[in-house]
């Protein structure tokens, strides 16, 4: 009797557990991950059913906001695209977010790393230490399948993707153009169809606009100052100046931003041609 009782809560308790992974996978599965990126709306569908500890952490960290600010620090045009690791972002890292970053043991499944595909990168001699960064893969990687972790797909924006994917990049297969992930979420799937990526061009195209009107700021204030030299009032000589700084001040600061190449020096070397230019403008007197 007594053998009888306890082999009955065993299988109570084995019940209870399959029951609530059941429900956790199936509850986990109507869900999606927008990442709100540069370049527009990426939705990412997760598998709890093949690696439910990496979806399980990932979209804790989703929901804490780690992803947010992070970027697309490598674009391989013919093999994949992958994120940063989160202690890279833009910010830095709260406390809680800290700490809910834990490596994830190796669920190694049956799915195949094919476009599309989300897997998790880890230390290629530490099967253990995913944490943060993955790769959403551009083509079929075979010879991956088995060793990262496959945790999801790409279900939507497949342009979105593309125009990633097209983004010009240097010998080290880095961006030249910041591409950020501004804000990932977690939402219902039955959400996602008001979940447009039809401003990924609006998107991709606000860094280069930026960077325009802030030239443009630079230039008319530097052409403002020089006309006051000769033919405007002397009044607005100070006025140009002001402007030209401030353009160029915003100018650096949106192609540091922007683009992964841009260096300090080259913003300093800009700076210090300013003041040379106010300088020898300074030399000619208008006219009486």
């Amino acid at each position: 009797m007594k053998t009888n009782l306890i082999a009955l809560c065993c299988l109570f308790w084995l019940g209870s557990g399959f029951t609530s992974a059941a429900a956790y996978s199936s509850e986990t599965e109507q869900e999606r991950v927008v990442l709100r990126t540069s370049q527009g709306n990426l939705i990412l569908r997760l598998y709890p059913d093949s690696a439910p500890k990496h979806v399980e952490q990932f979209l804790k960290l989703v929901r804490l906001g780690v992803y947010d600010g992070t970027f697309f620090y490598r674009v391989d045009s013919g093999f994949m695209v992958q994120v940063c690791d989160a202690k890279q972002r833009s910010l830095p890292l709260t406390p809680e977010q800290t700490q809910a970053i834990q490596p994830i043991p190796a669920e190694f499944n049956s799915r195949l790393h094919r476009r599309g595909t989300l897997s998790m990168s880890r230390w290629p001699d530490k099967p253990d230490s995913a944490e943060t960064s993955f790769s959403i893969f551009l083509a079929d990687a075979p010879h991956l399948d088995g060793k990262y972790t496959v945790f999801g797909t790409v279900e939507s924006a497949d342009e979105v993707l593309e125009a990633i994917r097209r983004v010009k990049v240097d010998n080290e297969k880095r961006p030249q153009q910041k591409i950020e992930i501004i804000k990932a979420e977690s939402v219902q799937a039955s959400d996602v169809p008001t979940l447009t990526a039809s401003a990924a061009e609006q998107q991709g195209l606000a860094p280069e606009l930026a960077v325009c009107s802030a030239a443009l700021l630079f230039l008319s204030g530097l052409l403002t100052y020089g006309l006051s030299r000769y033919r405007l009032a002397k009044a607005v000589e100070a006025w140009g100046q002001i402007v030209a700084l401030a353009g160029l001040l915003v100018l650096v600061t949106v192609m540091w931003q922007t683009y992964r190449q841009f260096s300090p020096m080259i913003g300093t070397a800009l700076f210090a041609a300013t003041i040379g230019v106010f300088m020898l403008l300074s030399r000619f007197e208008s006219p009486k």
